[in-house]
């Protein structure tokens, strides 16, 4: 697993955020010949305090990290070229703020290789 930065509070598992483990990865696809592809849910709406940005922020960093990590070298053969990707689920009723994050953090993403995927979608029960 990748080395985590955030011994603050703030990054605590909270189960009442819409962010609740910042150190977890929501859903995980790893590739037989390598590569994996990352899953972030956020099914509610995250809301614009520095805390729940901070914690957006610090789990696509996380998310960006690991492919890059020993972790993910053994368990998923990465870095992969082509194969690494993260998929974001946000609510579509977040504030602004998130969304902006996740537009940078996209070239920030792509720079290293990694494919993101971005959707607002609601599968309703």
């Amino acid at each position: 697993m990748v080395k985590t930065t955030g011994s603050d509070a703030q990054f605590r598992d909270d189960f009442e955020h819409p962010i609740p483990r910042v150190y977890a990865y929501d859903t995980v696809l790893a590739l037989g010949n390598g590569g994996a592809y990352l899953g972030v849910v956020i099914a509610s709406p995250l809301d614009a305090s520095p805390r729940s940005l901070a914690r957006l922020r610090e789990k696509l960093r996380f998310y960006l990290e690991s492919f890059f990590s020993d972790f993910a070298l053994k368990e998923w053969k990465t870095p992969k070229e082509g194969k690494m990707r993260i998929y974001i689920n946000i609510h579509s009723e977040s504030c602004k703020d998130a969304f902006e994050i996740i537009g940078t953090f996209e070239e920030q993403a792509h720079g290293r290789g990694v494919l993101l995927r971005i959707s607002t979608d609601v599968v309703d029960e």
